[in-house]
């Protein structure tokens, strides 16, 4: 008589990454379970045929020795009633697909989810025990009739508990059966089924023409098609959709599906699986969305942000602000992720690409670097890091922010020649540099410092006057009907575009294509405006607090110099 003791479950775990095998086995230990793992494909093909007597095979598809689909196969063909779950890094639908039509019992993604992974493991357990005793029933059959009587009911017994247990699992697994007869049109469905479909009331649909309008009216199509992709052309029946439910509520069901043919190769039956997947779906939307919202801010800001591997081989992801400061494509930094490196200033590279190695992932990255363009521009760059664990605490990703501060290098540094020249320089040669350091700072075509002449009309005349970066020649004009006679009142003048239009009358600014126009007054010791300070560009300004200081410390200091000179006269220029 053949006994139905059954051994303690074995589990066989094929993983080269010793930390997954030690913590699948801790896991699945703890429940009562007998773990052994081996690191390569020919190691568990080897194992599983000297002894048929593993419960499952836990699967990674990355093996150091052979492709694991290969290994899914040939496990399938030394023990087809081996279940194998595929545990891997590689989330591909397509592979996914292929590993199932291998009759892979489950795919599931790392990093894993214990508490789905000891479910999964649960029930192919329980599948791999059902046909283990399936076994024993059929060798109970071919003993003595006495024996025969006696495991009848034992087989009873066990198909009564198998039916008990599937139940139990469908319904941990929120899954359903059903079986389809093709040739006279009736579906039968699990009991499951009906809390997935929503139906408290009535009758499941009998038939495949009443089930589809369940479905969701925008999937109708897509469902029908892949049914008769299936009959048709045997293709797998692997499918997603969504139904509507008699309350309203709209749902997700996974599908999957396997025909059953006559000997001429026409589809009589058809069996399969649905499995309710709305949370699973609603939690992948919420992701999306995640997803879509970080794109669009960090694609908004000037910034650019960027995530690679700690050893600087790879780059995940790179923002477009990439493309507008280095002048490169992003594309290209995707192919060739030492280029990065490579366009950092030569004087610069070997300090970054050391402290980007071993300061990177503390967390205590933040360098100032020169980057150099392909035109031979060079920028200013200053780059934050830090790092990223998975849950076991390994570094696994260095999220930065690179900004490009050019334009401060520039202020900063005409600041503090502008100061300098306050205390060193005196006369012309103290004009010319304020007025050369004001429009380095600013970025503008056009500076100038004037001074107003005491008799007659509103008149000036320039100590210093820079023209796209040429210094011109003194002049002395009429400041009536422009923008300098506001600043002749003792007011500062501000024109941050469209200034031609305001004051037409005004043939400088005429023609040199003047845009937008800032001036601030400067002041003799007791109070009175004596001259002004001014800036000029082809392009719009706006206001800003940076430019209001230089200008009011230029005015100061010219000021100053003024009354020292106590207003020497400069040779009269006509404009």
């Amino acid at each position: 008589m053949v006994t139905s003791q059954l051994p303690i479950p074995r589990i066989l775990v094929v993983d080269d990454e010793t930390d997954i095998c030690l913590a699948l086995s801790d896991l699945l230990g703890s429940e009562g379970f007998q773990v052994e793992s081996v690191e390569t494909g020919a190691e568990a093909l080897r194992r599983v045929s000297l002894a048929h007597s593993y419960s499952l095979v836990i699967l990674d598809l990355g093996l150091p020795d052979m492709d694991g689909l290969t290994v899914l196969q040939r496990l399938h063909v030394q023990d087809k009633t081996l279940p194998v779950i595929i545990l891997t890094a590689h989330g591909d639908q397509k592979e996914k697909l292929a590993t199932l039509q291998h009759h892979a019992f489950a795919h599931l993604i790392k990093p894993y989810d214990r508490r789905e992974v000891l479910a999964m493991v649960r029930r192919a357990v329980d599948v791999k025990t059902l046909s283990v005793k399936a076994a024993l029933a059929e060798q109970a059959l071919a003993s003595t009739e006495a024996q025969h009587h006696q495991e009848q009911k034992r087989t009873q017994t066990l198909l009564s508990e198998s039916e008990q247990r599937l139940r139990l699992a469908l319904q941990g697994g929120d899954m359903g059966i059903w079986d389809w007869d093709i040739v006279s049109d009736r579906v039968i469905w699990s009991e499951e089924v009906a809390r997935l479909f929503g139906v408290t009331d009535g009758p499941l649909p009998h038939t495949f023409k009443e089930f589809l309008p369940l479905v969701y009216p925008e999937d109708r199509n897509m469902v029908a098609q892949a049914v008769r992709l299936t009959l048709g052309d045997n293709a797998p029946f692997v499918l997603d959709h969504r139904i509507l439910c008699p309350s309203g509520e709209i749902r997700w069901l996974s599908c999957k599906g396997q025909v059953i043919r006559n000997h001429q190769g026409q589809a009589q039956r058809m069996l399969g699986t649905v499995q309710d997947i709305t949370r699973r779906k609603e939690q992948d939307l919420q992701l999306r969305e995640s997803e879509l919202r970080f794109r669009e801010v960090v694609e908004a800001i000037r910034e650019v942000f960027w995530v690679s591997n700690p050893e600087k081989t790879e780059i995940y992801y790179i923002s477009p602000g990439y493309e507008s400061i280095w002048g490169r494509s992003c594309s290209s930094l995707y192919a060739s992720p030492q280029s990065w490196m490579d366009n950092i200033h030569p004087d610069d590279r070997v300090r970054i690409r050391e402290r980007a190695m071993t300061q990177q992932v503390g967390g205590h990255y933040e360098e100032e670097y020169r980057i150099v363009k392909p035109d031979g521009a060079i920028r200013w760059i200053r780059d934050r890091a830090f790092p990223v664990q998975d849950k076991t605490g390994a570094i696994y990703r260095i999220v930065g922010v690179a900004e490009d501060i050019t334009a401060q290098k520039r202020v900063r540094h005409g600041l503090q020649a502008l100061a300098d020249a306050s205390w060193r320089l005196k006369g012309p040669t103290l004009f010319r540099t304020l007025v050369w350091e004001m429009a380095s700072i600013l970025n503008v075509k056009f500076a100038f410092i004037a001074e107003h002449l005491k008799e007659g009309p509103p008149r000036a005349r320039t100590h210093a006057s820079l023209q796209d970066g040429e210094f011109a020649d003194p002049l002395e004009y009429s400041m009536a009907g422009t923008p300098c006679e506001e600043v002749w009142k003792g007011k500062r003048s501000f024109w941050g575009e469209q200034v031609r239009q305001h004051f037409p009358d005004d043939p400088w600014l005429v023609q040199w294509g003047v845009e937008s126009y800032f001036a601030h007054p400067i002041q003799a010791m007791e109070g009175t405006v004596i001259g002004h300070v001014g800036v000029m560009d082809v392009r719009p300004m706006v206001q800003d607090p940076l430019w209001s200081g230089i200008l009011e410390f230029v005015a100061l200091r010219s000021g100053v110099e003024f009354s020292r000179l106590s207003l020497d006269p400069i040779p009269k220029r006509s404009p």
